[in-house]
């Protein structure tokens, strides 16, 4: 077969393709690798045609074929990774990380929109895979990227928010973005009144939990406290600031009392703080009482020891 037969009878297969007649491409394509093995297209539409007709095993390796006689074109590869979306298949999935990132490669010589298109999907893809890390990491590129779509930047941005504040070790790991995100929504009316809610206690949460200043912690608390009335978390971090604070300065904030009114009556932190009013009261007896109480809120163990102790040798802090 000649260069103009070859031609041809590429033509005539991807006719074929056009018109949906799947065998018929096989065909064509067949008698164009029989001449030449290492025709790229011919393998390229090979991989369509036996997608098409569910030939799942050889429309991957047609494509791979491809891949292997020219790496660097991306007709292959943008067939491969179309396979591999439409798959249900586990493995299928881990291999569409590599597709992603080789596509967004070429793609960046010369379609910048279609390289960030890409990065997006390849954050997605790892949030999905429970690569947490990897996931970040791509979405600090997704961040950095003028071209990417703002609407599914949204969408991401929610999907790795709920992956993180749902993750206690990852939240930790990257506590940092966590924080970002959540201000940057929380600022944002891009989210409903629940969500809000949750990502606002969350945040919360956060900032106590890492450290971050106590003079941002109280304020969002406190603005908190005055959009979610019925929301005791700021009130139970608030109490802890207190009690902590309380064992610095041997004084306790008249507006725990407040704050312990906001909280059930069971709440560890609530009966703990208490506890710590009755001892600074010199009334130890209830103040031990009220301690034990609260024993079983692991959270607070350090907390809870030191009263233990300081009741124990009646040594006011």
């Amino acid at each position: 077969m000649d260069v103009k037969e070859l031609k041809a009878t590429l033509k005539n297969a991807r006719d074929a393709i056009r018109n949906k007649s799947f065998e018929e491409a096989l065909k064509h394509c067949k008698a164009v690798i029989k001449a030449d093995k290492s025709n790229y297209n011919a393998w390229v539409f090979v991989g369509v045609a036996a997608a098409e007709l569910n030939e799942a095993d050889q429309a991957e390796a047609a494509y791979r074929r491809a891949i292997d006689f020219s790496p660097e074109q991306i007709l292959a590869w943008q067939g491969l990774c179309g396979f591999y979306e439409k798959s249900c298949r586990a493995d299928h999935k881990k291999s569409l990380v590599t597709v992603y990132e080789k596509l967004r490669k070429l793609s960046h010589a010369g379609d910048n929109s279609k390289a960030a298109d890409y990065q997006l999907k390849l954050a997605a893809l790892h949030l999905q895979l429970s690569n947490i890390s990897e996931a970040v990491e791509a979405w600090v590129e997704v961040e950095s990227s003028s071209e990417v779509d703002k609407e599914k930047v949204l969408v991401l941005e929610k999907q790795l928010l709920e992956t993180l504040t749902k993750n206690q070790t990852a939240a930790t790991e990257h506590h940092d973005l966590l924080a970002r995100l959540l201000r940057d929504v929380l600022g944002r009316s891009v989210c409903s009144d629940d969500e809000h809610k949750k990502f606002s206690e969350h945040f919360i949460d956060l900032l106590f939990r890492e450290g971050y200043p106590t003079g941002e912690v109280v304020a969002e608390c406190k603005r908190h406290m005055t959009l979610y009335t019925d929301c005791e978390t700021p009130a139970t971090v608030l109490c802890r600031i207190h009690l902590q604070q309380s064992f610095e300065t041997g004084e306790l904030s008249g507006e725990v009392a407040e704050l312990t009114e906001k909280l059930e009556s069971n709440s560890g932190i609530g009966l703990i703080v208490k506890g710590r009013q009755q001892q600074l009261s010199n009334d130890f007896l209830s103040a031990k009482e009220l301690v034990d109480a609260g024993s079983n809120f692991n959270s607070l163990l350090k907390l809870q020891k030191v009263l233990h102790f300081s009741l124990s040798k009646r040594f006011l802090f």
